[in-house]
């Protein structure tokens, strides 16, 4: 069960080994053991900033996204060290970290940061 450990909680670093195969958001959180794959993480805040040494494009999404229609894609970072963030300031908990995935046009390119729960 997600227990975060600090809240904010970083995402730690998200790369995509494989262009084209979307990785889950929540995948450097399970390796940290902070929840497993299948656990609902809700937050009320989400930050995100794609890595220092991308050179390529990185992609956030949900479930089923594809880089190359733009089908299902929330955001597009065209450079390194860009952000989105997104924050629901009315509702507690309103996203779900473990629905969104990123892709890159890059091998082992991706993204940081954190998410925070109310």
């Amino acid at each position: 069960m997600y227990s975060p450990q600090s809240n904010p909680q970083p995402l730690g670093a998200v790369k995509v080994p494989t262009p084209g195969t979307p990785v889950p958001l929540n995948t450097a959180l399970v390796t940290a053991g902070v929840c497993v794959a299948t656990d609902a993480i809700p937050v009320n805040k989400i930050s995100i900033v794609s890595l220092p040494s991308n050179t390529g494009r990185v992609y956030i999404g949900v479930a089923g996204m594809n880089k190359s229609t733009l089908a299902g894609v929330l955001y597009v970072f065209s450079s390194a060290n860009s952000g989105w963030q997104i924050t629901n300031n009315r509702a507690e908990n309103t996203y779900r970290v473990d629905h969104l995935y990123i892709d890159a046009d890059n091998a082992n390119e991706g993204i940081y940061g954190g998410i925070d729960q109310v």
